[in-house]
């Protein structure tokens, strides 16, 4: 993913964490800006402009991006009709969320129903939010409960589960793949789930995401932050091996924990949440 669509996919991400405070720490290392507002929506626009002939109309792809890159640059784009009160790619959001409902694998289809969810921010189309929740009843299937943990055991997986890793329950974990046979747990699934959950509760009020929420939130800060507060990549479910490819750090995985976060702290009212993304020196 290239470093611009990651700067712009979590600037958007963050502005839609829309009843939070805003106010900027002082301690950030660069708490302001010396752009004006139309400065930074015009970069925006001629970003999000580059892209729109990238896009294949059949599939919703864009060349040279993956199916989640896809799926986040719909989001951009109605990040940014949101943020200016405009609908200027209102019919390319609509067409493109469209054409890729119902087709799911947990990870993937997950930053898909964040898209939608800010379509439906921007829009005040319900279609958009049904699209976000059936996504989220889905990837809810492969989230691991308390029940699950106690056990030992998952109903979609065909091995034996590790009720607790280094001591802790690995109750809201979300696997990463739909394979029985796959352990593996993943902080971008189970950070994806945790955001999704945490907007949903926001605009519908129900109990029932903010619950999820916070189960996946506490799976994440008890086993995958390391001493930098940097969130890791994976757990394996069934021998609690810790590890991602060549040790690489994700930035995605702290980007989007930092999202539910911001969305989770408004919704529960709980400054705890909040503690974990402000670092007040």
């Amino acid at each position: 993913m290239s470093i611009f669509l990651r700067f712009l996919t979590l600037s958007f991400a963050l502005g839609f964490a829309f009843a939070q405070d805003f106010g900027v720490p002082s301690s950030w290392r660069k708490p302001s800006t010396s752009r004006s507002y139309n400065e930074r929506v015009s970069i925006a626009r001629k970003a999000i402009d580059a892209m729109v002939p990238q896009m294949d109309p059949s599939s919703a792809q864009f060349n040279g991006l993956s199916l989640w890159q896809s799926g986040n640059v719909f989001g951009s784009m109605a990040s940014f009709d949101y943020i200016t009160g405009s609908h200027v790619y209102k019919d390319i959001v609509m067409k493109g969320l469209k054409t890729m409902h119902n087709r799911f694998r947990p990870d993937d289809w997950e930053w898909w129903a964040t898209s939608a969810f800010y379509a439906y921010k921007a829009y005040g189309d319900s279609t958009h939010l049904s699209y976000a929740i059936s996504t989220w009843q889905y990837v809810s299937e492969y989230v691991i409960s308390p029940k699950d943990a106690a056990s030992g055991s998952h109903s979609r997986k065909s091995f034996s589960l590790a009720t607790t890793c280094d001591g802790k329950t690995m109750a809201g974990g979300v696997f990463w793949q739909t394979l029985p046979d796959s352990p593996v747990v993943n902080s971008i699934t189970t950070g994806e789930y945790m955001t999704l959950s945490a907007l949903l509760a926001e605009a519908t009020g129900n109990s029932t995401y903010t619950k999820a929420a916070i189960l996946t939130a506490q799976w994440i800060e008890n086993h995958n932050i390391n001493l930098e507060n940097l969130v890791l990549d994976t757990i394996d479910s069934y021998t609690c091996t810790k590890g991602q490819p060549n040790n690489m750090m994700l930035t995605y995985n702290s980007g989007k924990y930092l999202e539910g976060l911001s969305v989770l702290t408004d919704v529960t009212g709980n400054n705890f949440w909040r503690s974990l993304y402000v670092f007040q020196p």
